[in-house]
């Protein structure tokens, strides 16, 4: 983000205040709530650790209309950082896959807003609302979060795949118009360098990272209290095994496959497995189903989306956190988990290794 930083504000040679830069965030997401996944994480985590002399703004969906309506300005922190935030639309459940793409609306949103969208560098975690700023002479970033491999990934739920011709040209168009393209995979710079070579001094690698502030190694007497609480909140055995799932309830995570492995599992001797699932998203019907089918009510509770202090408790008090993505970039649960000290038990794709 340093380069397309350094393209803002200059400081004040007059005033012995320190430079402030405002970023300003267009992305389909709720700062402040809404459905679990890899790019929320990556956006509240960049708010809540950023410097206090870089000011955020996020220009967004609202995942409760309600307390945050749409076309209305709100504010929050996150962490110490306070955060303002326009919700250019708003859903009930994002969680839901809707007929018409909420990216596609909310792009058609951005049309009818851009103007009013203020701050001295845009951020963007996705490549369509740049189609909006093409013209904007504001310095740009993206924060790319995807292989392009994503476009052939089995059972991905990145839409773009049925149209890859058409992806790519429309990266061609906008990548030319951003100050700094940061990749979260590793293996994707290699391919981006190659198709723009001219673009090559805007490329950098951005490692996913995780909040070490909240995510740390729990003592004994921390992890045998939060089983306890755990486990009368949610029934559980403090003896059995808790596996933890933590992601959207999508194709590309097969939660089902993590009810599945539960139940080989205990087919072949475990003690009393158990798996929480924390996550929504459109599987969520169909997940339901699965444990239903595979007996395995007893053994599987679904906890929904969670906030990351909860997050943080359960990463403290389970066993082992399963992984069943066919399809991962560099998933930030595996880091959280492994800052707890929370064994990950995965496939080997992308950067779990």
């Amino acid at each position: 983000m340093t380069k397309a930083l350094g393209g803002a504000k200059e400081k004040d040679t007059h005033s012995s205040l320190p430079m402030t830069v405002e970023v300003c965030i267009v992305d389909p997401v709720d700062p402040f709530g809404g459905i679990a996944g890899g790019v929320p994480s990556f956006i509240r985590s960049v708010c809540r650790l950023a410097p206090p002399e870089i000011r955020f703004r996020v220009e967004g969906v609202s995942a409760d209309p309600r307390s945050r309506p749409a076309g209305q300005w709100c504010s929050g922190h996150i962490g110490s950082n306070e955060v303002a935030f326009l919700p250019l639309l708003g859903y009930e459940d994002l969680s839901r896959q809707q007929r018409i793409p909420v990216t596609l609306r909310f792009g058609l949103a951005l049309a009818r807003h851009r103007e009013a969208i203020s701050g001295d560098v845009l951020e963007f975690h996705r490549i369509e609302p740049v189609l909006n700023f093409l013209r904007d002479s504001r310095p740009k970033t993206a924060v790319m979060h995807l292989s392009p491999k994503a476009l052939a990934a089995r059972g991905s739920s990145f839409r773009w795949r049925h149209v890859p011709g058409l992806y790519r040209w429309a990266e061609a168009r906008i990548l030319p118009k951003l100050d700094s393209i940061l990749l979260v995979h590793g293996d994707a710079r290699a391919l981006y360098e190659t198709r723009f070579p001219e673009l090559a001094a805007r490329i950098q690698h951005l490692p996913t990272f995780v909040d070490a502030t909240s995510f740390d190694l729990p003592t004994a007497e921390q992890r045998s209290r939060e089983r306890a609480r755990l486990a009368a909140s949610l029934s559980l055995d403090t003896d059995a095994t808790w596996f933890l799932f933590v992601g959207r309830l999508e194709r590309e995570k097969d939660p089902i496959a993590a009810v599945q492995c539960l139940r080989r599992a205990l087919d072949s001797g475990a003690r009393k497995p158990c798996l929480l699932i924390v996550g929504e998203g459109s599987m969520r019907g169909e997940l339901e189903t699965a444990v239903t089918a595979e007996g395995m009510q007893a053994h599987v509770r679904l906890v929904g989306f969670q906030a990351k202090e909860a997050v943080v408790t359960l990463m403290k008090a389970c066993d082992a956190l399963l992984l069943t993505s066919f399809f991962e970039s560099m998933p930030i649960a595996v880091l959280e988990a492994q800052a707890s000290g929370l064994p990950v038990l995965g496939y080997d794709l992308g950067g779990v290794r």
